[in-house]
């Protein structure tokens, strides 16, 4: 059974968000042999489905649909990642940082305190919900190219079966 290539795209970003999950999971159960186990079989499962994609004859048509998708896709997605991103920073700046000076040997710096030592500027849990924004934007990245691509197939002329 061959499929379509907008069908493998969404293949793959349903895989990715089922991979998000079981990323969640693993952190829950504290296993990560899980995560690691799924994105392999990811993989496996994304590189046999690529073999049953149908060929499509590239023309100039086709591959003028695919630069159009492309760009439309990274001008929205950098916009939606750097929104993202300020955010990310106020969320960031709200929070203490602690920031000291150094201290040099013999010089008459005070010690830091114990609040500050046990307040890092960065811990796991920053570094975690980091990874799941970018995980779901990389999945809002793919949508939106087969999306465009298939509303630029749509625009100009492409066949319902080259791009669907």
């Amino acid at each position: 059974m061959r499929i379509k290539p907008n069908i493998f795209y969404l293949i793959v970003g349903i895989i990715a968000l089922i991979e998000v999950g079981i990323f969640w999971v693993s952190i829950e159960l504290d296993n990560p042999i899980l995560i690691q186990a799924a994105v392999l079989i990811g993989i496996i499962v994304i590189y046999l489905a690529k073999r049953k994609v149908e060929t499509i004859i590239e023309d100039e048509r086709t591959q003028f649909i695919a630069q159009k998708a492309a760009l439309r896709t990274l001008e929205v997605f950098w916009v939606i990642f750097f929104v993202m991103s300020l955010g990310s920073i106020v969320m960031g700046m709200n929070r203490p940082l602690h920031f000291r000076p150094p201290v040099f040997p013999g010089s008459q710096g005070s010690p830091p305190s114990d609040i500050e030592v046990n307040l890092p500027l960065v811990g796991p849990e920053t570094f975690g919900r980091f990874g799941f924004v970018q995980l779901g934007l990389l999945c809002l990245m793919i949508f939106l190219y087969i999306g465009f691509r298939i509303y630029y197939g749509r625009k100009y002329g492409a066949s319902e079966a080259d791009e669907e």
